[in-house]
């Protein structure tokens, strides 16, 4: 029983780490058009960015699917009659769907979509929405990376009552690691931090060879740190009180501020 009770922990525990392990590498919505993982590899839909009034389209079992991309535009593609409610037509949307007897619903917007990732590691972007009999239809487009491709190319994987598949092939879909470079404040910390390092190591050296000193002696101008708090907290005095010299401690400080 002991036994069991320790291999069940032990599984569950690896079950954690895996999953710390795996959201690492998941990519999290940054905007619209860019996911991003803790690793900093990117995904960048903005290259695959259409002309205003395109959009790209896949058929299947009388389906028809539009989709702009990753930003929403205006819908101007007219249905082949007028027998069906035309939601799309007019408005600023990311994606459509038309159905069979040429009814059309708004898939969603930019600012709805869902990033996540498959079990094999693929982007994939999720909308919802409500069909014609009021059930709540999601509609997952998967990120396929074509490196070498020049189209984008839209394509109806899989259909059910509740639950639409998309692949979208293209190469904005690729994803890439940026590597971060240092910012200013960093590089200023660095450089302090090496010429702290070599005043007191190289001072403290000079001092020990050349001057003979020791103890505290060592440390390159040892008085004037030792000195330095009395000297900080008599010039915030001085600076507070306007600058009066009557409250600054010694007339010593005062002639050193």
């Amino acid at each position: 029983m002991a036994n069991a009770v320790v291999l069940v922990y032990l599984s569950l525990l690896a079950n954690s780490v895996f999953s710390l392990l795996d959201d690492d590498a998941v990519c999290k919505r940054v905007s619209s058009c860019r996911c991003e993982t803790e690793d900093g590899i990117i995904m960048d839909l903005t290259t695959m960015l259409l002309p205003d009034d395109k959009f790209l389209s896949a058929e299947k079992h009388d389906l028809v699917y539009y989709y702009h991309g990753c930003v929403d535009t205006k819908f101007e593609i007219a249905q082949p009659n007028k027998t069906g409610t035309d939601a799309c037509f007019g408005q600023t949307i990311a994606a459509c769907l038309r159905t069979s007897d040429n009814q059309t619903f708004i898939v969603g917007h930019s600012k709805d979509s869902v990033f996540s990732d498959d079990p094999n590691g693929l982007t994939q972007i999720t909308y919802e929405f409500n069909n014609e009999k009021k059930i709540k239809v999601t509609t997952v487009i998967t990120m396929i990376c074509t490196p070498e491709s020049k189209e984008n190319e839209l394509v109806i994987h899989s259909i059910d009552d509740q639950q639409h598949h998309l692949h979208l092939f293209t190469k904005s879909a690729c994803k890439f690691k940026v590597e971060q470079s240092l910012s200013v404040g960093s590089k200023l910390v660095i450089m302090l931090f090496v010429f702290s390092l070599v005043y007191l190591v190289g001072g403290g050296c000079i001092s020990y060879f050349l001057r003979g000193a020791r103890g505290r002696e060592i440390v390159p101008h040892v008085e004037f740190w030792v000195g330095l708090p009395g000297l900080v907290k008599d010039g915030f005095v001085f600076l507070l009180n306007g600058c009066n010299p009557t409250m600054v401690s010694t007339a010593e400080a005062y002639d050193e501020i």
